[in-house]
């Protein structure tokens, strides 16, 4: 079941990393189009050197967007396996495959081992008592 979980967390967690680089992709995007409007009415206007600064600081923002948006849309989903694939495998993992068994002739079962155990402590207790 932990294995499960921590798969659905890096899920989760690539999810909110996709959104966060997509959110600042298209904060940047806004921006460089702000300042590519600003430069292409200050080119109209003026045609000097803030025309130039315009375009360098926008052309870096557009820039700077794709490159943000491209590294987002190029990570690969987390893959994670089915509920009941996952609770198989963790079942098998704390218990084994399956549970072990006498195997020679004359070995006890391990539950039958605990049995006798506790049999053995309750006489030992029962003795101080008495």
């Amino acid at each position: 079941m932990e294995q499960y979980i921590r798969q659905i967390q890096m899920r989760a967690q690539w999810r909110a990393r996709r959104t966060g680089q997509f959110a600042l992709g298209a904060a940047l995007l806004c921006v460089s189009l702000g300042f590519l409007t600003a430069a292409v009415w200050a080119y109209l206007a003026v045609e000097f050197s803030p025309v130039l600064a315009s375009l360098i600081c926008g052309g870096f923002y557009f820039i700077a967007a794709l490159g943000v948006l491209l590294i987002a849309s190029a990570s690969q989903r987390p893959s994670i396996m089915p509920f009941d694939a996952a609770l198989k495998a963790e079942l098998a993992s704390r218990y084994g495959s399956h549970p072990k068994r006498a195997t020679a002739p004359g070995e006890r079962p391990p539950l039958f081992e605990a049995f006798l155990a506790g049999f053995d402590t309750f006489m030992k207790l029962r003795k101080t008592r008495d």
